[in-house]
């Protein structure tokens, strides 16, 4: 089993990826305990290449895509049950589109604690 500095040394037995990136993906995949559960909550349609999926066969880990968009994440987060509080949390407030310049730099610079924008035109 690997640990990591994120999960405080402790092997990994469940995760959600939601940036879309196949190498985050696939380093995630080091910290994972054997036959861990993955949900891939957000794919690139311009991943380059594909994703290297013998490490999830060899340590028998399961992995479900999830496709959550517009009115539907907050509903998504709250089925998650002891996890919906903090990761709504990392979820901003609806934006419109005026305001996305100014929540970039907010994010560029740091300011901002939410992972997650939802931007309703």
């Amino acid at each position: 089993m690997r640990s990591g500095a994120a999960s405080g040394g402790r092997p990994i037995a469940a995760a959600i990826e939601a940036t879309g990136v196949n190498a985050v993906l696939e380093r995630l995949v080091e910290f994972w305990w054997v036959r861990a559960r993955a949900l891939r909550w957000s794919a690139s349609r311009r991943a380059r290449r594909a994703l290297a999926t013998i490490a999830l066969v060899e340590r028998e880990i399961e992995l479900k895509g999830c496709s959550a968009f517009r009115d539907e994440l907050p509903e998504a987060v709250a089925m998650l049950g002891d996890l919906a509080g903090p990761l709504a949390r990392l979820i901003t407030a609806p934006i419109g589109l005026d305001a996305v310049p100014a929540a970039y730099e907010r994010l560029i610079a740091g300011g901002s604690a939410a992972l997650k924008t939802i931007v309703r035109p």
